[in-house]
């Protein structure tokens, strides 16, 4: 497809130039804020913040002049969710009084300002606003960059002998190679690309010496072989499992092997988990409002290392009920998309992140949850009978989409052509590509 300036009846390119950076295949500003998203701790020079969060606020700028790209409502509840969640906060930060200030300065405001930008995120990635090709891309780069950067101790090094770089943390580090990584390898066209990326983050999960993430990653993994052979009905119900022996079978062999020495970081993470079940016990049941999902030990201060416990902290049980409905909700409409169209390397990312919040404090609202919340609904909406792409109105006149946005891509959200009508397309004799 080509347009031209001048070409009668249809706008100009370089209209859509205005406000989106095309080059050919990929929209540029949509990869580069992409890429930056999963450096949760690279910090912007100058300013109190760090780059994903600028990312995310310019993503959510250009999701509100953008129109959505694929046709449908299924995914939309998630926004009723999302509102609830803002009022059940807001309430809870007016009803406890002024809020505690967070050691980074991040009181309850701009707490639920941060918590609104995910979530428009998250929308604008479902609704195909965040070009979809662009938003793989991106992450991927981000993610595959930044675990070579740190085989090689680039962008830091705060736990010596683990694998830290410009994730800042190691279990942060297993946390967004758990769970984006089956995504990033599901994306993949080729075998041998799947394999080397596999076996890269597998190395790096193994570096980050993060136990969670290692026992979430072969959760993930289990649910890889087996989970497009299980029934629907059955397959919501292992996660559940899983996330039970992750709590079992982690703590009782916790020790074991090379993590020996350990003793004395768990005996901290179990006088922690003390102090967090007697803080979320005593409060009401509102919780004690945003950004209270830490605790004081001697000197220090430490978030949370649940985040199922972080989320009663923050707006106590109803909350909790509507991150675990968000999460449940699109893994179910995962399970239900027709069986030529799933996606089990992106159902493994959920099975991931379950896992990854029983001892990791930020996980349900961290920017790589949302990201992969945007991805899986936009894949939901994408490859469900109802969906599709569909182009751009302007007034009365419809404006073409550009061709990477139609062409459907071979294991890169692959959608159905824009002018197919479901009732009158013939059978086809095999899965679409």
């Amino acid at each position: 497809m080509s347009l031209s300036p001048g070409t009668s009846g249809q706008p100009s390119i370089v209209q859509q130039r205005r406000v989106e950076t095309w080059t050919g295949q990929i929209f540029l500003i949509d990869m580069l804020a992409m890429l930056v998203l999963p450096l949760e701790r690279l910090e912007v020079p100058g300013l109190p913040f760090v780059v994903n969060d600028v990312a995310v606020a310019g993503l959510a700028v250009l999701a509100s002049v953008r129109a959505p790209r694929v046709r449908g409502t299924r995914g939309l509840w998630i926004v009723y969710l999302f509102a609830a969640m803002i009022v059940l906060l807001t309430a809870s930060m007016y009803l406890n009084g002024p809020g505690v200030m967070y050691n980074l300065g991040l009181d309850g405001r701009r707490r639920i300002l941060h918590l609104a930008l995910l979530f428009v995120l998250v929308v604008a990635l479902a609704t195909g606003r965040i070009h979809p090709r662009s938003a793989i891309v991106g992450i991927s780069t981000g993610v595959t960059a930044a675990t070579v950067l740190a085989f090689f101790k680039i962008g830091g090094d705060a736990y010596p002998g683990r694998l830290t770089g410009y994730f800042g943390d190691p279990n942060v580090a297993g946390m967004i190679l758990a769970v984006l990584g089956p995504v990033i390898i599901g994306r993949q066209e080729s075998r041998r690309r799947q394999v080397l990326l596999g076996l890269l983050f597998l190395v790096a999960i193994l570096m980050t010496q993060s136990r969670t993430a290692l026992m979430s990653a072969a959760v993930a993994v289990g649910w890889r072989l087996v989970g497009r052979r299980l029934a629907r009905a059955l397959g919501i119900v292992v996660p559940v499992v899983a996330v039970w022996a992750i709590a079992t079978f982690g703590t009782d062999y916790k020790q074991a092997g090379g993590f020996a020495d350990r003793a004395g970081s768990d005996w901290l993470r179990d006088q922690l988990l003390i102090l967090e079940t007697a803080h979320v016990d005593s409060a009401p049941w509102y919780g004690t409002g945003p950004n209270t999902a830490f605790v004081s030990f001697g000197e220090n201060l430490f978030l949370y290392h649940s985040s199922y416990l972080a989320a009663r902290a923050e707006g106590g049980w109803p909350f909790l009920a509507l991150i675990l409905l968000a999460y449940a909700g699109v893994f179910w409409q995962l399970l239900s998309l027709p069986k030529e169209r799933r996606d089990v390397w992106m159902e493994s990312s959920a099975t991931a992140i379950l896992g990854m919040a029983l001892y990791l404090g930020d996980v349900f609202l961290s920017t790589t949850g949302m990201v992969f919340l945007g991805l899986a609904l936009h894949h939901v909406r994408a490859n469900h009978p109802d969906g599709g792409a569909v182009a751009r109105r302007r007034r009365t006149r419809e404006r073409p989409l550009p061709e990477a946005w139609q062409r459907p891509l071979a294991g890169v959200f692959p959608l159905p052509p824009r002018d197919a009508q479901p009732s009158a397309a013939p059978a086809q004799s095999g899965p679409p590509s």
